[in-house]
């Protein structure tokens, strides 16, 4: 996929930096990107929205459901080893919108990960 119309999101934000093991793979995709996938690819309905089944473990959706566009999350992306992923902040507060008990859990890992890179540890 254009390494530019897509951002990892959920736990590949905190397995990027060590912190948590992903068992799967979310993106969130440029809308133009989402109307390829969905016509390659099994659409369900997930919990914010449809979900682009792209393999077993990987899915793809174009609707953050956080008061955020996918343009803007994409954009304002962290970058590791060339790959956007979905700035903590974000990340947060869609787990916060989610409120499930691994959100939870999360995003006290997300608070503590923000105050160390503000304090540059």
């Amino acid at each position: 996929m254009p390494e530019d119309e897509f951002a990892i999101f959920g736990s590949g934000c905190l397995a990027i930096r060590g912190k948590k093991e992903a068992k799967d793979l979310d993106l969130v995709v440029l809308p133009e990107l989402w109307e390829v996938l969905a016509k390659k690819y099994p659409v369900a309905e997930g919990g914010w929205g449809p979900k682009a089944h792209l393999t077993e473990n990987i899915e793809a959706i174009d609707k953050p459901a956080i008061g955020f566009s996918a343009s803007e999350v994409i954009k304002g992306a962290d970058i590791f080893d060339g790959i956007r992923f979905v700035k903590l902040e974000v990340l947060r507060e869609w787990k916060i919108r989610l409120g499930r008990e691994k959100d939870l859990a999360d995003i006290k890992l997300i608070d503590k990960l923000i105050s160390d890179e503000k304090n540059g540890r």
